[in-house]
């Protein structure tokens, strides 16, 4: 024979409850840790639309630049000797055959300031381009 007792409903208990007061603690505590060096590196960063102005140069260079598919982001973008910033990518294309190949660039820009995707704020200092 069962008996039905009615079940009691699950306590967590004052250790439990201790445990979970503990893990929210140090949840939260990530979640607001200091953000000052996250800021610094982010000024410290070269300028985000460089890439898109080195594509434009690249694609002057190009026999067949509407045949051009570059990557979203490119393989390095960092400071060449500030204020010079260095753009390195690959991206397929035609070539002077009108074949499809791969080919990778080496951009060198120096920033001049003001308004970071403005291609006039931007002087060409170096460009190769090859096919790989």
């Amino acid at each position: 024979m069962s008996t039905n007792s009615p079940k009691k409903p699950a306590s967590v208990g004052c250790l439990g409850l201790i445990a979970i007061i503990t893990v929210m603690f140090f949840i939260f505590k990530g979640c607001s840790g200091d953000t000052s060096s996250a800021t610094t590196e982010e000024e410290n960063a070269p300028p985000t639309c460089s890439y898109q102005i080195a594509k434009q140069y690249v694609m002057r260079k190009l026999k067949y630049p509407d045949e051009a598919v570059f990557p979203l982001s490119p393989d390095s973008r960092e400071w060449a000797e500030k204020p010079n910033v260095q753009i390195i990518s690959t991206f397929t294309s035609k070539n002077g055959f009108g074949v499809k190949v791969q080919m990778a660039f080496n951009c060198t820009l120096q920033y001049l300031g003001g308004n970071e995707c403005d291609g006039a704020n931007y002087k060409l200092i170096d460009l190769n381009v090859v096919e790989r």
